[in-house]
């Protein structure tokens, strides 16, 4: 080592990669003793100190998370948002169309019913307008009942011919019938409706208001139940059980 250098304390620290700090004594009379803090102090080089900053920095760039795009979490995140809502409105959709669908469906079986069951009382008006008492039982179902008004109900197929045909019996032109309401599902149907009952010299005898259970079988509608009340406080004729000889039922016109 060179006269007029001394080393400082930084030169045992020379093997971990700092450079010694050479001081002058010559500069060090002139200045005073340096405190020991100072005269300690290591230095770094220079491209040492660059290289920790670059490596740190390359450190910390890796650890970030670019803010102008997400993660591949977000990402992943995201899409399956979009894919579940996708999927939901394709639901939905696909509801409402069912939905609309099965309205006008239902509208068209309405329809289709109301034909039906109106198809059924043009046969039933027609046998009427016959006295073809066979015909209008064979409208009814094998079990089915009728509630005339003022008596009990009559059930069975031949006893509610026999019904008619007591009815029939009466100086009756026709029956009119008329549809106001009517549903029902695949196997039975119900109908409202208005009826008017015609004398045979053309004046009205009777108007009133029924109820019918249709029921569906083999050969189509079938009525089930039937009841029926008139709109007169005196009630729709009826033919007496013994009818004195040459009397005539009392017929009220309109």
């Amino acid at each position: 080592m060179e006269a007029g250098t001394r080393d400082t304390p930084a030169a045992d620290r020379a093997g971990r990669g700092a450079a010694p700090i050479l001081v002058d004594e010559g500069k060090d009379k002139g200045a005073g003793t340096l405190p020991p803090h100072t005269r300690a102090r290591p230095l770094t080089p220079r491209h040492d100190r660059r290289e920790i900053r670059g490596s740190a920095a390359a450190r910390k760039a890796a650890q970030e998370i670019p803010r102008d795009r997400p993660s591949r979490a977000e990402t992943d995140l995201i899409r399956r948002t979009l894919a579940a809502g996708c999927i939901a409105l394709t639901a939905l959709l696909a509801l409402v169309a069912l939905t609309a669908g099965c309205g006008r469906n239902r509208r068209t079986e309405i329809t289709e019913l109301k034909s039906a069951i109106e198809a059924a009382n043009a046969r039933f008006a027609e046998a009427f307008s016959r006295r073809d008492v066979a015909a209008l039982g064979a409208l009814y179902a094998v079990d089915a009942q009728a509630f005339p008004p003022g008596t009990a109900p009559v059930a069975g197929r031949a006893a509610i011919q026999d019904m008619w045909k007591g009815l029939l019996a009466m100086p009756v032109g026709r029956i009119q019938l008329r549809t106001i309401e009517v549903d029902g599902n695949g196997e039975t149907a119900w109908e409202e409706g208005r009826y008017t009952l015609v004398g045979s010299n053309g004046s009205t005898m009777d108007d009133g208001k029924y109820i019918v259970v249709w029921k569906h079988d083999a050969d189509g509608l079938k009525l089930y139940r039937n009841m029926w009340s008139s709109n007169s406080r005196s009630g729709p004729p009826r033919r007496s059980a013994h009818p004195r000889p040459g009397s005539q039922p009392k017929v009220h016109s309109r």
